[in-house]
């Protein structure tokens, strides 16, 4: 199965996200969701996207801890 491999922009439209949000995760957190390097291209497979989607979801905000950005 092909998983598709999509550009920073269109990462960040599937995460709702602003671009220069990706970018800076890529830089200062290691929580963020995984990217592949090519040469100097940056891509997000769709399924990394959707895992850490699914890693972050929460039921309350009361036991959820603050990760420092």
């Amino acid at each position: 199965m092909q998983d598709d491999l999509l550009s920073t922009a269109e990462a960040a439209d599937f995460l709702g996200l602003a671009k220069a949000t990706l970018n800076k995760w890529r830089v200062e957190r290691a929580d963020g969701p995984k990217f592949v390097k090519i040469g100097a291209n940056v891509r997000y497979r769709r399924s990394d996207l959707a895992a850490f989607i699914a890693e972050n979801v929460h039921h309350c905000t009361a036991g959820y801890l603050h990760r420092p950005a």
